[in-house]
This record gives structure tokens, sequence and C-alpha cells, in this order.
């Protein structure tokens, strides 16, 4: 399902060509000099810019893919974009960033690993997926995506290749280096995979969210039948028949046995208009998904007192539990991301006053729109009224049912891991990712010439309960 360039089109041979000269054993060399933290385990594969590797914490066995891209042949602008992008993004269905750093060299990306792998893989196994099948992985992606837009960036390079499976099964997005925020200007101009882009793109060179959600319309078209909705056998013939494309037709055989509800909805998903297609919000709220999947809530009164609690905490503590959250997997979290999707109604990935205040009223608890608009602004580090889904996860985790012994034991060689450098500031000796000087715990930290001791983290932690 993939498509290669023809030899007169130049559109994909730079990119194509920058991939090729990556010396695959000069980012070997360089990856065992630099990656301290790290060892080598295996080699997962090459994008179009770049080669991703696994490591693994020798300390902890902890394992993350790491996207190596060369500084040499991409300019600081294209190289740091995907970093801001993957910074910005913060959803279950979304590959977790975790760090960056540099070498003379390269400039690696230190990322979730996802050891189930793509989708492409079991859309190949599977040839098609039944409809119940079908909306899980729809609802997935398009509340990735959602997610996505409602912060102004475009993926621009949606795939089956580009979704992968979690430990737990979770489905997630990856690749971000396309991506670009709404109304930039991107510095290529025809770009994704040829299958998937969307009329404006091969007409115009229009890159719109709408873009996105032609290439998960032809996903849907994917899944649902086992083809893909345009087709030909070179890169021109594919663009031809995207030109000439007025309208999806379910004449065909393969269509029988698909429900009124899921044509409805991949015909509006590849409406050849961008202005009329239909967005991720309203996509999500379309009857086919109701009809195919509902999600049991796990809110309540205890996760609420989560929440009042973590708004508490110093900003040190908040900044050790994000990282720690990070380091968790999806498996663990299951419950706690299932309900941070049933209250994120809107589907955006962040939580309002209003979700909290609507499911409070279904536990039968109280509380008025002041309180709740007070409560979200204490835990958003920004002091804005919403609660994002890394947040949600670190108040949760930082409960005396999750902390248990053993995990603040595993949490500790994490941070210890993170905190190799000697004789520097607290967000290298202990993880923490932004530490407020105003805060007391963080000063006597930044003060100190060795790192926290065990004791002294687990006093603090157990603090958090």
């Amino acid at each position: 399902m993939g498509c290669g360039p023809s030899k007169k089109d130049n559109i994909y041979i730079p990119a194509l060509q920058r991939e090729l000269s990556i010396n695959t054993l000069a980012v070997f060399k360089d990856f065992k000099e630099n990656s301290h933290q790290y060892v080598y385990k295996d080699f997962l594969g090459h994008g179009r810019f770049g080669r991703v590797l696994l490591g693994e914490s020798p300390e902890t066995h902890h394992q993350v893919a790491i996207k190596v891209l060369p500084k040499q042949d991409l300019p600081v602008e294209k190289l740091m974009s995907e970093v801001d992008i993957l910074s910005a993004v913060d959803h279950p269905n979304i590959v977790k960033y975790m760090k960056h750093y540099e070498s003379k060299r390269y400039l690696y990306i230190v990322m979730e690993y996802c050891p189930g792998g793509d989708l492409f893989q079991k859309v190949i196994k599977q040839n098609k997926f039944n409809e119940a099948e079908a909306a899980i992985v729809m609802e997935e992606v398009l509340r990735a995506i959602n997610h996505c837009h409602h912060l102004g960036i475009i993926h621009r390079d949606l795939k089956p290749e580009n979704i992968m499976y979690s430990s737990d099964g979770t489905l997630k997005i990856i690749d971000f280096g396309l991506s670009i925020k709404e109304n930039t200007e991107p510095s290529e101009q025809l770009v994704g995979t040829a299958y998937y882009m969307a009329p404006e793109i091969v007409r115009e060179e229009k890159f719109t969210k709408a873009g996105d959600i032609w290439s998960l319309g032809v996903l849907l078209h994917i899944l649902l039948t086992g083809f893909v909705p345009l087709g030909g056998r070179t890169f021109e013939e594919i663009k031809e028949e995207i030109r000439a494309y007025s309208g999806l037709v379910f004449e065909f055989e393969r269509w029988q046995g698909v429900s009124s509800e899921a044509k409805d909805l991949v015909r509006k998903m590849l409406e050849s208009d961008y202005e009329r297609r239909i967005t991720a919000a309203e996509a999500l709220k379309h009857p086919w998904f109701t009809s195919n999947k509902s999600l049991k809530t796990n809110f309540n009164e205890k996760s609420i007192e989560a929440l009042r609690n973590y708004s508490q905490f110093s900003k040190l503590k908040k900044d050790i539990l994000t990282v720690l959250v990070k380091n968790i997997s999806d498996t663990e979290l299951k419950e706690f991301q299932e309900a941070f999707l049933q209250l994120d109604k809107n589907k955006t990935g962040m939580i309002t006053c209003k979700d909290l205040e609507e499911n409070l009223n279904k536990i039968g608890s109280k509380a008025t729109a002041k309180e709740l608009e007070e409560l979200t602004r204490r835990i958003n580090y920004k002091g804005e009224a919403f609660i994002n889904y890394s947040t949600f996860m670190a108040a949760l985790v930082a409960t005396r049912q999750f902390m248990t012994e053993e995990k603040i034991d595993s949490f500790y060689k994490v941070l210890e891991v993170e905190g190799r450098a000697e004789n520097v500031e607290a967000r290298q000796k202990i993880g923490a990712t932004k530490i407020c000087p105003d805060d007391p715990t963080a000063r006597s930290v930044i003060n100190s010439e060795e790192k926290l001791t065990f004791g002294e983290f687990k006093e603090l932690l157990m603090e958090l309960k």
C-alpha cells in the first residue's frame, strides 16, 4: 500500500537522498559515544530523514525509541520543529515525547517505544476489519488528530505505518517530522504518501487540517474494504486519479455488508471539497461511533480528591510526577486513561471545568463552577482553566493505592538515570523538566552538592500521597 516516486518526479527525490545519505554505522558509533543513558538493543527502522533505534536503560531496563536525525542534512529549524510539536502534543493516542539531546553530528529524540508493531502490519495480515474493530481504530486516531487540530497542528503524513500499537494495544500516532503549525508555509510543498494525499494538496499544494481528515478517510476505506479508494501503478498515475476525483462510489462488491452509517462517514471524510469536508470533532460525533463503541466511566470521588491534592503540591513535586508518568507503561495507566477519555467530552485531549462539573453531577458529587475553575487553574502550570493528559495522569498516580514501595524504588532508579551529571541543577539531578526557584524544596536541591538519596526521594514521594 505504499508508493514510491517515479524517476521523472522530483518531489520526493531530495528527501530520499537525505535518508540514504545517512551512514548507519556512523549513527551506531555516534550513539555509543553520546547516548550514555541508553544501550543499543535493536534497529527499529528508518524514516524519511533519519534512523530509529531501540535503546534501553541498563539500570531500569526501560526501553525507548530513539530517532536519530543528521544535523548536516537538515536545517536547524526543521530539526527542532519536530521537537517543538512533540513537546506541545499531550494525548493518550500520541507517542510520548521524553527528551532530546545532541551530539556534533546528530539530534536524538527520545520517545515512548511501541512494541506492538504498526497498523500497516495488522492491515496486511487481516486484510479488512469488521465495523466494530474499525470503529475502535478510527475513534482513537481521530481523538489524537482532533487534539492536534485543536492546537493548530497539521500532521501531513497520516498512514497505517505511522500508527503504532503500544504494549497494551493502545494506538499511538507517531512521526511528526512533516508536521506544521496551521497557517505556516511548509518548506516542502508536495509531501506525504501518495495514496493518502488529499485532492487540494495535489491540485493546489494547499495544506489544511482537512488534509489530515482525507488521509484518515483513506484509512477508514482500507479498514472497511481492504482497498485504497484511489490507486495507480506510478506516483503520477495516483496523482491523476486524485486530481480527477469528484466523489466516492459504493457500487463495488467490496462494500457489500458495510452499514449505511459507515458509508456515510467515509463519504464525508473523502469529500472532494476540503471546505465541506467533515472535521475531526464532527467525525467523532458521528452515529457510527455511538453504535459501535462506548466508554465506561472510571471517574469517581477518589479521582476528584486526587486532583484536589495535586493542586496543592509544590512545583517541584508536580514536575517529578510528570517525569514519572512518562516512564509508566500504558498497561499500568489503563484505568486512568479510560477515566480521562470519559471526562474529555469534546475529545480535544483537554478536560474543562464544564467536563468536571457534568461528571461530578453524574456521580452525585457537587461542586460550583467557580470552585472547579479555581481547581483547574491551580492544577494547570500556566494557570489556564483546563487539565491536560499528562497532568491528569500525574495527579492520579500520586495516590496511596498506586504509589507502592516497589514503584517508589523503580521511580528512583529512573530519576537517578536522568541525573547522571554531577553538580548541576536539580532538573538534571532528579529528572524534573521545570523547577520553580521559589520553591524551598527546589532551592535545597539546587544548592546541594549531592544527588537526592533514596531515603530523601522516598520521603518526598510519601509527601505526595
